[in-house]
Formats: structure tokens, C-alpha cells, sequence
């Protein structure tokens, strides 16, 4: 039979065994947070904005569909548009996705006043690096045919601007036509 000294320093050393199993985990845990953070801070110093129209899940048709009214800011790996279009990395990342969506790279919407001036100010750079030569095949073709765009919608000729948004549209997706 243990006396009650006996059983007083076993449960001490079962407390002091405590701790340091405690500490442990504190530290394990600490580190783990940390090694979480710093993967999504480098993926997203490389990330850049989706140019393709997406949705956030917030606008949607009076049916309930989503509308793809969007150009979203996704990390270099992984993605989360919304609760139906994202990877895993994406999920994993879900909290800090949301909070940089928020505060650093924000989602901007076509419905926004200042759309059309922020999309003509957005760099090459800004874009994702998986969507970068689209996007710089997009803006050359519409260099290329702005002057006449620009000179039809002058003259108020509809048809001709119509035809040329048209072979904008067309040799962007890289389908050419002769027309």
C-alpha cells in the first residue's frame, strides 16, 4: 500500500510530465501555424488575378445560378471562387484566401463604377502567371483593332463596330476568320 507522500509525488511528476507533454504540443502546434502561414504568404506573393469573369458567390440570376460578374485575385497554387468552384489547396487556404480577398487583392466586379478604369489600369504583371500570355495576346489584339473601333463608333456605324468586336473576339480565342 502507497502512502499518501508516495501518491502525492507520483501525481507531481504526472503533472511536471504534463507540462512538458503540454509544451510540446504548444510548440508543435505553434510551429505548424507557422510553416501554414508562411506557404500561403510565398503561394500568394506569386499569385495574381484570374482574368477570366467568375463568380464569388455573391450575384446571382433570380433562379439562384451564380453570375459570372467577377475577376477574382487567386493565389499561384490553388484556388477558391466559390463554394462550388475550388481545389483543395484552395479549401486548405479557405481563411486566408478570404481575408486577402478582403484587405489586399480585391475581387472587382463589373457592376463597380470603377471597373472599366481599374481593368485597363491592371499590368500584364497584375495577372495570374497561368493566364499571362492570354492576357497579353488579349491586349495586342485590341490595340490592334482600336483605331478602327474607335473611328466606327464615330461615324455611329453599328454593323462595322459589331464586325470588329467580332474579329477581336475571334482572333483573342485565336480562331481567325477572314471577314
Amino acid at each position: 500500500m502507497k502512502t499518501v507522500a508516495q501518491r502525492t509525488s507520483e501525481l507531481g511528476s504526472l503533472g511536471v510530465m504534463s507540462r512538458t507533454l503540454r509544451k510540446r504540443v504548444l510548440l508543435a502546434g505553434g510551429i505548424l501555424l507557422a510553416v501554414y502561414f508562411v506557404l500561403y504568404f510565398l503561394n500568394a506573393a506569386f499569385g495574381g488575378y484570374d482574368p477570366y469573369y467568375t463568380s464569388d458567390g455573391r450575384s446571382r440570376y433570380e433562379g439562384g445560378m451564380l453570375m459570372h460578374d467577377c475577376i477574382m485575385w487567386q493565389p499561384r497554387f490553388g484556388s477558391y471562387h466559390n463554394e462550388h468552384r475550388h481545389d483543395f489547396i484552395g479549401l486548405a487556404f479557405y481563411p486566408l484566401l478570404q481575408l486577402d480577398h478582403r484587405y489586399v487583392h480585391k475581387t472587382h466586379s463589373v457592376g463597380d463604377d470603377d471597373f472599366p478604369k481599374w481593368l485597363e489600369s491592371l499590368a500584364v504583371a497584375d495577372i495570374h502567371p497561368k493566364f499571362r500570355s492570354d492576357f497579353a495576346r488579349w491586349r495586342a489584339v485590341a490595340a490592334k483593332y482600336e483605331p478602327e473601333l474607335v473611328a466606327a463608333t464615330a461615324r455611329g456605324d453599328k454593323d462595322e463596330a459589331k464586325r470588329i468586336r467580332r474579329l477581336i473576339r475571334e482572333e483573342s480565342d485565336g480562331v481567325v476568320t477572314n471577314k
